[in-house]
Formats: C-alpha cells, sequence, structure tokens
C-alpha cells in the first residue's frame, strides 16, 4: 500500500489477520507515520504484542500507535442500522486531529467497525460505511485498511455485497490461505473452483436483472415457513437481489390476508405445522388461485415430493439447499409469469 489507499484485507482466522495488521503498521513505523487502531481490544493487543516481538522491545513509536474501541465507536455513529455520516466524519476528526503527519504524509487508520456490522447481520450499514470512508480520504491525509472475515459472507444472499465492499477499495487482499497452496496443481485447483463459482454468480446476476421487469418486481414472492431463521435467511437473499417479499410462518397466516394478496410467486415448506403445504396447495388449486409454487421439505419421503408435482408445483427443493439453486427458480418463475 502507498499513501492514501483504502484498502480491504480479507481473512479466515484471527491469528492471520494480526498479521496482516502488523504488516500495515509496521510500514507505518518504518515510514514515521502516525497511526490508530480503530479496532477490538484483543486485535489491538494481538498486534501490538506481534510488534513488540519484531521490533525487540516497546518503543515510543510503538507506544504512539492510537487506539479507539471499534464497538463504543459504532455506538457514537449509529443511526439505527444505517452509520450517520455527520457523526462519524466528527467523530474522526476528533481522533485525527491529534495526529499530525509529516509533510507528504498520512495517518494510517485500521478498523473493524464494518466487520462488526457484518457480525450483527447489517452488511448494508458496513457497505454505507465504506461509502462515507471514501468521501473521508477526499479531505483527509489518511490511509485506511479495513478487514472482513470471510465467513460474513458465506450466505450465497451475500455474494453482491461482497463485491459491492470490494469495488469500494483501492486494493482488495485476499486471505492468505489463498496463495499458500502446498504446490501449483492445488492452486490451480482452487483458482479454476474460485473462476466457476464467480461464473455462476455473474449468471444469477444477469437472471435477477433479466427478472426486474414491472410485473415481477411489483408483485412479491412470499415465504411460508415455520423456521423464522429459514424464513430470515431467503427473504435476505431474495432482498439483496431486488425482489420484493412476504414471509409467513403459517398456511393460516398466508390465507388470513385472503384471495386478494397477489404473489409472483410461492415458496412453500411442505411439512407446516396445522395446515400442511401440501393441504394449502389443494386449497390453492380449488379456489382457482394459480401462484406458481416451488416446494421445499427437510424430509427425505420421495413421495412428498412427487405429491406436490402431481399438484401442480413448478419446482422442489430438499433442504438444505443451496442459496443460489432456490434463487435460479425464483427467477425462472418470475420470468415466465
Amino acid at each position: 500500500m502507498t499513501n492514501r489507499q483504502h484498502a480491504v484485507q480479507f481473512y479466515e482466522s484471527g491469528q492471520s489477520l494480526h498479521g496482516e495488521v502488523q504488516q500495515f503498521f509496521e510500514r507505518a513505523l518504518d515510514d514515521r507515520q502516525p497511526s490508530v487502531m480503530i479496532a477490538r481490544r484483543e486485535t489491538f493487543d494481538a498486534v501490538i504484542g506481534r510488534l513488540v516481538a519484531s521490533r525487540g522491545g516497546m518503543s515510543d513509536a510503538i507506544n504512539g500507535i492510537g487506539f479507539v474501541d471499534a464497538a463504543a465507536a459504532l455506538d457514537g455513529i449509529m443511526d439505527g442500522r444505517t452509520p450517520d455520516p455527520v457523526r462519524f466524519e466528527k467523530a474522526l476528526s476528533a481522533i485525527l486531529d491529534d495526529m499530525r503527519p509529516p509533510a507528504g504524509g498520512v495517518v494510517h487508520v485500521y478498523g473493524e467497525m464494518v466487520d462488526l456490522l457484518c457480525v450483527a447481520d447489517n452488511h448494508e450499514g458496513a457497505l454505507r460505511l465504506e461509502q462515507v470512508g471514501e468521501r473521508l480520504m477526499e479531505e483527509q491525509p489518511v490511509s485506511i485498511l479495513c478487514a472482513y472475515a470471510l465467513e460474513r459472507f458465506d450466505n450465497d444472499a451475500d455474494a453482491r455485497l461482497l463485491r459491492a465492499v470490494c469495488r469500494h477499495h483501492t486494493d482488495v487482499l485476499p486471505a492468505g490461505s489463498l496463495c499458500e497452496a502446498p504446490d501449483e496443481r492445488t492452486l490451480g485447483e482452487r483458482l479454476v473452483v474460485l473462476q466457476h463459482r464467480s461464473r455462476v454468480l455473474d449468471a444469477l446476476e444477469r437472471d435477477r436483472t433479466r427478472a426486474s421487469t414491472p410485473t415481477s418486481s411489483t408483485l412479491p414472492v412470499c415465504v411460508i415457513d415455520d423456521d423464522a431463521g429459514i424464513r430470515r435467511s431467503i427473504e435476505r437473499l431474495l432482498v439483496v437481489n431486488g425482489l420484493a417479499v412476504r414471509t409467513f410462518a403459517s398456511a393460516e397466516a398466508f390465507l388470513a390476508e385472503g384471495p386478494g394478496l397477489a404473489a409472483g410467486c410461492l415458496i412453500l415448506d411442505l411439512q407446516l405445522p396445522g395446515v400442511s403445504g401440501l393441504e394449502l396447495r389443494k386449497q390453492m388449486t380449488s379456489s382457482g388461485r394459480a401462484t406458481p409454487v416451488i416446494a421445499m421439505s427437510g424430509s427425505t419421503d420421495e413421495r412428498l415430493e412427487s405429491e406436490a408435482m402431481s399438484l401442480g408445483a413448478r419446482a422442489f427443493l430438499r433442504k438444505p439447499f443451496q442459496a443460489d439453486a432456490l434463487l435460479a427458480q425464483v427467477l425462472r418463475l418470475l420470468r415466465s409469469t
């Protein structure tokens, strides 16, 4: 990294992260640049310990690295789930005011607030904070390093957000394990898998764009499942991909909305308590509701799939299923309506 950069470091373990952050501050110390960590206390302690060990003891320079608790800093700048840019700029300006880099120099800032927002399942808030950081770089002599655990993006619904995070940085630093393959063959295999995954995501993005017609975008996708975690996961997947969503914990709750509830398609768990998914599908058919249905079930009983398909379900997914498989089916149905 050179002066006035906004880099992002992805990591897979705390130990690997601490090593990367250590190198960031090693450069700052070598260039006699002021620096600060807006981080978890354990990160600060671990990195300082590494710097002390590598430099043969605690020096005034190491002791001068500032620390701001990332969680406390977030508490002061958040407006609900959205970072307030005015509060953030004021808070960071207050931190930087006491740090005067030499002529032509910069203040090195390492930040974990975005990672904490992702821990709280607030990826959109993290992206908003990155956008504010971009503007700050235009006004302040700073070099910023952000960090994200790769596991924060394990859900396929977060793939677009991951790409957006990358686009908001001048430098993208992958987790070290990608380049730590034992041999060239293993490294090549990893790269091929990543290329394939990228192609799958690109195809889904194209499908999502084609599905965003006035018809499909105005009619919600309805999700009926008694598992709150599954409802949240599916809702997030679809919302991130630009679709309107309604969720219901039971068939009864869905039916309570009445026949006037229009939907682009219905994602239906077959094994609901009370009125089952199969019974709901029968009721919809008898009442003339032609909403296309994607049936899903965690049961290994193959009769469920055949019965659902015989009742007119357009697709069947067995839990647990890949998010991109569900998204592909939803987009296919929306294009056909």
